[in-house]
């Protein structure tokens, strides 16, 4: 059996021969400011052409002018969130492929990286936007399997150094993340379908009911509804 960090080392090397032969999209670079100010991370965009695969990079700098990290991603957004965990360091949290996640401790200088077994096929979580709760427990995570709708999972975020992270719930058809309400309560937005008649959502139907809204689309309609996702304190 091909020992994992070998062929995921090969999946790398695709990365950096790319970031070799493309060039950086014009006005595409970003400069945002770690909370702390003691980090500046450096965004580019890089493409091989028009109509392209584009992919980016973000360099992490400390006040002193030092490279901390340069994260190479195999996708043009590059989404990030900076946080200062209880356990006394600070952290970037990204990811350099677009199916796995990395997390950088800017306090210490070191980087790790889960990309999961399944990724390897095209079925990877890719995450998009990322929320840790204020305690530094658990961290809300947006994102969708390619081409699936979005969804919602808390993990547990109390160490940040034992990857990957424990899934501890999920919720699926995510349409907007509106963030923590305290500790252990997320606030998000999800679309339901429904009955058109009188909006029972279809997921509450008995199945003959189900068949015919099935079997014709103009009995059905779509609503959405704010939903507060709680975890056990």
């Amino acid at each position: 059996m091909e020992d994992m960090s070998t062929k995921y080392k090969e999946l790398r090397e695709g990365v950096e021969n790319f970031f070799e032969v493309a060039d950086v999209v014009e006005d595409s670079n970003e400069e945002h400011t770690s909370p702390s100010e003691n980090y500046k991370l450096f965004i580019e965009e890089y493409s091989k052409g028009s109509n392209t695969w584009s992919y980016s990079r973000g360099r992490v700098y400390d006040m002193r002018n030092n490279l901390v990290a340069d994260i190479k991603r195999n996708f043009g957004n590059f989404w990030h969130s900076w946080f200062q965990h209880p356990n006394g360091c600070e952290y970037l949290l990204c990811g350099e492929d677009y199916q796995g996640y990395t997390f950088v401790n800017l306090t210490n200088g070191t980087i790790q990286t889960y990309f999961p077994d399944e990724a390897y096929n095209g079925g990877g979580f890719c995450w998009a936007e990322v929320f840790p709760s204020d305690d530094g427990k658990l961290l809300a995570v947006d994102g969708c399997y390619w081409a699936c709708p979005y969804a919602l999972v808390l993990y547990d975020f109390t160490d940040p150094e034992s990857l990957p992270l424990k899934e501890l719930l999920r919720v699926e058809d995510l349409t907007d993340s509106e963030g923590w309400k305290n500790n252990n309560t997320f606030i998000m937005t999800r679309e339901v379908e429904c009955r058109k008649a009188d909006g029972v959502p279809y997921e509450e139907l008995d199945e003959e009911e189900q068949d015919r809204l099935d079997g014709n689309s103009n009995l059905v309609d779509y609503k959405k509804e704010t939903v507060a996702v709680k975890w056990p304190q």
